[in-house]
């Protein structure tokens, strides 16, 4: 992958323990492998995944593409036991590794080891931040402060009680908001409301009680002030996966 396709992406590192629910996912979906031979895109083939071996973590897989050998005018760079790296699409996260890879003459049957660190990636823009017991998120609309549940450069959603429900209808737009992401402010210039439906949300004095979420959509922004954003949510995300590991460690 290049590396400006890299700084698209935030990258969080999948624990050993969930790498094989990833990789059953991905099996059980026949999702499509994006493979290339590292430091050579021009490699770069997809191939239909056939059969995960969950002991050894190995797709058995086939490629899409008969013309590949012919476009790339080379002997078959997957057929090698080289080191091959991967990409794939889940949901809504890409997942990247890499592994050794052989090719079965007889039964034209590609096999992948993903036996490399393993990564889930999602667009930074559309990376979330979650409030939790490491982040505090809030919301400030004409001088009235919600708590946030989460926040992207896109967007946030937040919590209301339900006598503040009349306060928001769908498609409305507030001007001139701003976020806090532990205690960094940045000004919003539109907030517009996207969906608005009842849920349990946490009161101000930490009690779970019936109200409401409201998603809404950043908009109004240059690039300059969304990477602002972005940079210190991710940041932040960094962060409480450190701590997390710290906690995890001690």
């Amino acid at each position: 992958m290049a590396k400006e396709d890299n700084k698209k992406f935030y990258f969080t590192p999948i624990k050993k323990e969930d790498r094989i629910l990833a990789l059953r996912d991905l099996a059980q979906k026949k999702e499509t492998l994006t493979l290339w031979k590292k430091s050579d895109e021009k490699t770069l083939a997809q191939f239909e995944i056939v059969a995960l071996d969950e002991n050894t973590g190995t797709f058995t897989l086939t490629r899409k593409e008969a013309s590949f050998l012919e476009r790339i005018g080379s002997q078959d760079p997957f057929a090698m036991n080289d080191l091959i790296l991967f990409k794939s699409p889940l949901n809504r996260y890409q997942y990247f590794s890499s592994g050794r890879m052989s090719f079965d003459e007889t039964k034209k049957l590609y096999f992948l080891r993903i036996d490399h660190d393993f990564y889930r990636a999602e667009q930074r823009q559309d990376f979330r931040l979650d409030s939790n017991e490491y982040n505090t998120i809030q919301l400030v609309i004409e001088d009235r402060i919600y708590i946030g549940i989460d926040a992207s450069a896109g967007g946030t959603c937040i919590g209301i009680m339900l006598q503040e429900k009349g306060l928001f209808i769908t498609d409305g737009v507030f001007q001139n908001c701003h976020i806090s992401i532990n205690g960094k402010r940045f000004k919003i210039a539109e907030a517009q409301v996207v969906k608005i439906w009842d849920a349990d949300i946490m009161s101000t004095d930490k009690r779970m009680v019936k109200g409401c979420k409201v998603g809404l959509k950043f908009s109004g922004m240059n690039e300059k002030e969304k990477e602002e954003i972005c940079r210190h949510i991710i940041g932040e995300a960094r962060k409480e996966d450190q701590a997390r590991r710290d906690q995890y460690e001690n």
